[in-house]
């Protein structure tokens, strides 16, 4: 049976490698749908696969791991065109100019034709933090003929070292292999760092050494991971809720400490000329963006969005709640993720590759994120209209599927626990 299964994973990987380019070569209007296809048929087979984990040799995991991501790696992208912007915001820096205050539609006509962007992104300027910056910068630093292959391997360097960092504690912990399996195989993270590479996997690099250190680092070493990841991409403080229990229970200075850090760190880059640390359209892309919010499903059933200031408030009650109604003190690494997860429902924006820095927390609610990054793919279907002439218009039919399948999922649990709760 073991060798049956290895053999089973191995092939299915070339499959799925195939249908890649399968989905990339369809013609436009069709590869939406055909990536949901391919999606579904993907995600059935690993769920089939997760049943007999114990049954696969961690080798031949990571073996399909790197087949699929060779194969990511010569597809082109068709998800996502963030790729260039990475690239010129990226350039932009290397010649002095300032992606953070300048649009890019703004910046100098020869600059423009030597890194072009799409449309989508031209009026705005970049929204990205000093190390995803940095990290553009080097690809580009190859020029424009070699970067995008150049940013293309160095994510596909830090997904397949990932995915053996993770085989070699899951050979250690067999706790770890459901981690190790799902994110060495699943569609979601395949797609977004290899076919179009985000930064969001470049956060995780922080977040999983905190994983696998979290019992033996001090707090300040879980500040320093965690100020790594949000100057990466700063979704990872929206987590920063889970430190309410500990603050309240030490001195209210650690909390003044931590605001007026960020004060002045604001300050010192306003005299050093950005005038926008975030962007000066960090609010435009909050207040104009619209996509996959779980929270607008839940309240619309559609895609009308909620009013900011019930969105921030809901997740400012959701979490205070979740946190603090803890059976029992819990640590800080869990915690966090919960968080997370509450902050990414009611985010007016979950584009699918923003599920990947929920990675390391599969430990503690694997069905839950894993169910939402399968059903996260099909968001895709947008793709098609847009391909033809360029009509953002989501439906809502992919996100009741996920909000309806993790409802199912919490009264299953709820159901279970009343079951064994009771006399045996």
């Amino acid at each position: 049976m073991t060798n049956r299964l290895s053999w089973l994973l191995a092939t299915a990987s070339v499959l799925f490698g195939i249908g890649l380019h399968w989905v990339n070569n369809q013609p436009d209007g069709e590869r939406g749908l055909s990536l949901v296809v391919l999606s579904v048929v993907w995600c059935a087979g690993l769920f089939f696969l997760r049943t007999r984990l114990q049954k696969i040799d961690l080798t031949t995991i990571a073996l399909a791991a790197c087949i699929l991501r060779l194969f990511g790696l010569w597809t082109e992208p068709f998800t996502s065109h963030d790729g260039l912007r990475y690239l010129a915001d990226g350039a932009a820096l290397l010649e002095g100019l300032n992606p953070l205050d300048t649009p890019y539609i703004e910046q100098p006509l020869e600059f423009r034709m030597r890194w072009p962007i799409f449309h989508e992104h031209q009026p705005y300027t970049s929204i990205y933090p000093p190390i995803a910056l940095g990290l553009f910068a080097a690809a580009a630093a190859t020029g424009p003929i070699y970067a995008w292959w150049t940013w293309k391997v160095l994510s596909l360097i830090v997904s397949i070292s990932l995915v053996f960092m993770l085989r070699r504690h899951a050979e250690k912990d067999a706790a770890l292999s459901p981690l190790h399996f799902w994110f060495a195989l699943h569609p979601l993270v395949i797609v977004e760092t290899t076919v179009a590479p985000h930064i969001d996997l470049f956060v995780i690099v922080p977040l999983m050494f905190w994983l696998f250190h979290r019992n033996k680092q001090p707090s300040n070493h879980t500040a320093l991971l965690l100020g790594a990841a949000a100057l990466i991409k700063p979704t990872i403080l929206l987590g920063g809720l889970a430190w309410m229990r500990s603050l309240s229970r030490r001195n209210i200075l650690v909390g003044a400490l931590l605001v007026g850090g960020l004060l002045c760190t604001f300050l010192t880059l306003r005299i050093m000329g950005i005038q926008a640390p975030l962007g000066a359209d960090f609010g435009t892309f909050l207040k104009g963006w619209h996509f996959g919010s779980l929270l607008d499903t839940v309240f619309f059933w559609s895609d009308r969005p909620t009013h900011g200031p019930i969105r921030i408030t809901l997740f400012l009650l959701l979490s205070a709640l979740w946190i603090t109604r803890q059976p029992k003190p819990e640590p800080l690494f869990y915690r966090f993720g919960d968080a997370l997860c509450i902050a990414l429902a009611c985010s007016p924006v979950v584009f699918p590759w923003y599920l990947l820095i929920l990675t390391p927390w599969i430990i503690r609610r694997e069905f839950p994120i894993v169910g939402w990054w399968s059903t996260s793919l099909l968001t895709y279907e947008v793709l098609d209209l847009f391909d033809l002439d360029t009509t953002w218009s989501p439906s809502s039919w992919p996100n009741q599927v996920t909000v309806i399948i993790l409802i199912l999922w919490a009264l299953s649990r709820r159901t279970n626990s009343f079951m064994l709760g009771g006399p045996q």
